[in-house]
């Protein structure tokens, strides 16, 4: 299935896949995430493709809608991550 990429004026906005494993590795331990959000035990490369698979996929598969990833359109560079989340 084919997700949906949302576009700004500044900014693509794509759903997190395990490419992104760097970046959210990175991302998901800068020091304000740590301190704003918590810590993820998400500690090597293979824990954030896992997390990724676990946490972002799935519910992308299931209701179309997940965690996206926030690349500058001036440059590519992924600049950070929002997204809409279905909590139990």
């Amino acid at each position: 299935m084919k997700h949906k990429t949302f576009k700004t004026q500044r900014l693509f906005l794509r759903p997190t896949n395990t490419e992104d494993a760097a970046f959210i590795l990175e991302l998901l331990n800068s020091p304000k995430w740590l301190l704003h959000i918590g810590d993820r035990k998400v500690k090597t490369l293979e824990d954030a493709k896992s997390y990724i698979e676990t946490k972002m996929l799935p519910q992308l598969e299931k209701l179309g809608y997940s965690n996206y990833t926030a690349i500058r359109k001036s440059d590519h560079v992924k600049v950070g991550s929002c997204g809409l989340y279905k909590r139990e």
